[in-house]
């Protein structure tokens, strides 16, 4: 059955940041993220809104680390350095962005 919810926390939601390398390649680290998805035009300000608007619904992540190579505990401090780089904030709105178009990354849905 449908439920009707303001909200609903994904947690575990595929990401892939690309980074730019020597010689014009990319690299591409898997990441994975927990976030809340607003319903109705609050899911589109998020993707709209800027850095800023989704850094408010991430309320996790896994698999990125400092520069020593340590796991990046989750805290406003650590939000607020992943926010400011855009190769994550990229990574983060397209992951947004098949979740509240219902996309499945593991169906090969994504786009």
């Amino acid at each position: 059955m449908f439920v009707l919810e303001k909200e609903r926390l994904v947690k575990a939601w595929p990401a892939v940041v690309r980074l730019p390398v020597d010689g014009g390649e990319v690299i591409e680290e898997k990441i994975t993220l927990d976030f809340i998805v607003l319903s109705g035009s609050d899911a589109l300000n998020v993707v709209t809104g800027g850095a800023d608007a989704l850094k408010k619904v991430v309320t996790g992540w896994s698999n990125i680390a400092d520069e020593n190579n340590n796991p990046l505990t989750v805290n406003d401090n650590n939000k607020d350095a992943l926010f400011g780089n855009q190769f994550f904030i990229i990574a983060a709105v397209k992951a947004y962005q098949q979740a509240i178009h219902g996309l499945s990354v593991k169906s090969g849905e994504e786009s």
